[in-house]
């Protein structure tokens, strides 16, 4: 009998524990982490940067914004939105103690299901890893910037997504196999290792 209670006991933590858990998780359409947008004041898309430049800050040399976008046509808008990205992240930083700087590597995306209801569901655009990036500005006017990588890039999914298995997608159980082939063709990168 004693047998039995431990074992009930043992359920309804369990049941109460993965319940908590879920609750940890907004997957609403609030969650940045889940569904990205690119702005004008909070990213800077680095994918039509120059190679030999892209290659450095991935390897974590500090770069400078002016190597990445080297036309003065890219370079104007990209100190732009890199000061304020910067902005941003020395805010949040400031006022909360949140590290916020991070160069997202590859973005999943995943359309929704069709809806009978009233709401559309947005779309699942999640960056795949996440790695640290400093940017600091070369001169007091922040007409150019260096970036730097730091530390290693980290899934998404093990900062903020808890695995899911109750439905059609399953997140976090494995890793990108061909995460950034096109990045890699259009640089001439190596490939990933298998």
């Amino acid at each position: 009998m004693e047998a039995i209670v431990r074992q009930a006991r043992r359920e309804k933590v369990a049941a109460e524990a993965q319940q908590w858990a879920d609750a940890l998780v907004d997957f609403g359409p609030y969650n940045t982490l889940l569904h990205f947008k690119d702005t004008k004041t909070a990213s800077l898309d680095v994918t039509d940067a120059n190679g030999q430049a892209l290659t450095s800050l991935l390897a974590g040399r500090k770069t400078r914004l002016a190597a990445l976008f080297p036309a003065a046509a890219d370079h104007g808008p990209a100190c732009t939105r890199a000061r304020g990205l910067r902005r941003r992240m020395v805010e949040l930083d400031e006022e909360q103690g949140i590290e916020a700087g991070r160069l997202a590597l590859g973005l999943m995306r995943v359309d929704p299901l069709p809806t009978r209801g009233s709401t559309p569901v947005p779309a699942l655009r999640a960056p795949l890893l996440l790695q640290p990036l400093t940017i600091q500005p070369r001169t007091a006017s922040e007409n150019d910037f260096v970036l730097e990588t730091a530390g290693e890039a980290r899934s998404v999914t093990s900062l903020a997504v808890p695995p899911m298995t109750n439905g059609p997608l399953a997140v976090g159980t494995a890793g990108p196999p061909r995460l950034l082939a096109s990045q890699r063709r259009k640089h001439g990168w190596p490939s990933a290792p298998s």
